[in-house]
């Protein structure tokens, strides 16, 4: 949604600059631009040298807890936060900084925004007319959105909710850049009386784990990187063989298994990050929560 809400700025009238990232601790809260200039018409939160922040859309709400964490890096001066997930703090009790003046959009805010702008023709909607059977021949790429060369930056799409249920303390962590491996994988998927073509994305950060949803930044984090210790290779067969319902010959369901079939598998690697918490574990070594996965890699000495 970021490049989205950049083009949406630069269709009001704004000059944008997506240089310079704010340094901040990883999280929900992505920086999008800066304001260089604004538009002929006065917009509440968007002053020149404004920087432009965003939640991104997801079913997990806003806390008070992921505010305060981003609130305290904000550089001096003004910002603009667009919340485009549910808020579930009271915003008139806001803990902000001496010199920093935070400005937010709610949903509501954002559609008023823009529905002023078309009413007032300031901003148009484009339509292109396309062929239907031309459109369906275009498709989406099945590892969608990791294209080109990378490296890729994944989003925050969890919290520290796994450092509770094993009694860590995440007071005293640090926020890191977890290098990692995605793994493309192409392969047949082999059932007891047909097969099937599947495509899947595998990532590698020391712990192996089929990708849901992935979700991108658009710029790279300024903070201290680290690279897992690992020496198991990825168990492709184990991650993509399945047990699936089929029909029994005498009635009702069997569930039995679909899998890889070895010779079929194709796999491309593209180097990523994800944005995550190490600290010291207190049975000796060290822990990194992975917070775009949400797995937890515990390291031993």
């Amino acid at each position: 949604m970021g490049s989205d809400l950049a083009a949406l700025f630069h269709s009001l009238g704004f000059d944008l600059d997506q240089e310079g990232v704010p340094r901040i601790s990883p999280g929900i809260i992505q920086w999008i631009a800066r304001i260089n200039a604004t538009s002929e018409v006065l917009i509440a939160g968007c002053d020149v040298g404004s920087e432009i922040w965003s939640t991104g859309s997801g079913f997990a709400p806003l806390d008070m807890a992921a505010f305060e964490t981003w609130s305290y890096d904000l550089p001096a001066g003004n910002h603009l936060l667009i919340a485009e997930r549910d808020i579930s703090f009271n915003m008139d009790d806001l803990p902000i900084r001496a010199h920093r003046n935070v400005v937010i959009w709610t949903r509501d805010d954002l559609s008023r925004v823009v529905g002023q702008a078309l009413l007032e023709g300031r901003l148009q909607i484009d339509t292109v007319d396309q062929d239907p059977e031309v459109e369906s021949k275009i498709g989406i790429d099945p590892f969608h959105p990791l294209e080109g060369e990378g490296p890729f930056f994944l989003a925050d799409n969890h919290g520290l909710e796994e450092l509770n249920e094993h009694g860590l303390d995440a007071i005293s962590s640090s926020p890191v850049l977890i290098y990692g491996t995605a793994h493309l994988v192409s392969a047949i998927l082999r059932g007891p009386e047909e097969e099937e073509e599947i495509t899947r994305i595998i990532l590698d950060f020391g712990i192996h784990s089929l990708a849901g949803e992935i979700s991108l930044l658009n710029y790279r984090p300024r903070i201290n990187t680290v690279t897992p210790d690992t020496n198991s290779p990825v168990d492709f067969s184990k991650l993509l063989s399945q047990r699936r319902s089929t029909p029994s010959t005498g009635g009702g369901e069997l569930l039995r298994w679909w899998r890889i079939v070895p010779e079929s598998l194709k796999v491309i690697e593209k180097p990523l990050t994800a944005p995550g918490r190490r600290g010291i574990d207190p049975q000796g070594g060290y822990w990194l929560l992975n917070l775009a996965t949400g797995k937890l890699l515990r390291r031993q000495p």
